[in-house]
């Protein structure tokens, strides 16, 4: 919720009377308080409408479309597993293994000059 300090943040040092400030305190609030409930008179129920598509539209994509998509992709990914394991065995690995032998020898000795 927006209070009116949040917006008319005047600084302890410097104040403004205490009649402005009563005054302009009263019409923000007041102004917050006559236009918050008409816009949700006017706007509420239409708005209401649209999120109602909206949301009836993504619950439809997400159920025909996006599970079906995903229920496909987990039947299809062991056998992808498996060749995806092949070739990490077959080309990656021994690449990286051949690259570890080569540093392993190195031996680094910090000292204090």
């Amino acid at each position: 919720m927006v209070c009116f300090e949040d917006v008319i943040a005047e600084p302890a040092a410097t104040q403004s009377f205490d009649g402005v400030w009563i005054c302009s305190h009263v019409s923000f609030e007041f102004t917050k308080f006559v236009l918050y409930k008409v816009l949700t008179l006017v706007l509420a129920i239409p708005l209401a409408f649209v999120i109602g598509i909206l949301f009836a539209i993504l619950s439809y994509i997400h159920i025909w479309f996006l599970m079906p998509i995903v229920k496909t992709f987990m039947i299809i990914l062991p056998s992808c597993k498996t060749i995806w394991k092949t070739i990490m065995d077959m080309f990656v690995s021994p690449l990286y293994q051949s690259i570890g032998r080569c540093f392993s020898a190195i031996n680094l000795r910090f000292t204090r000059a």
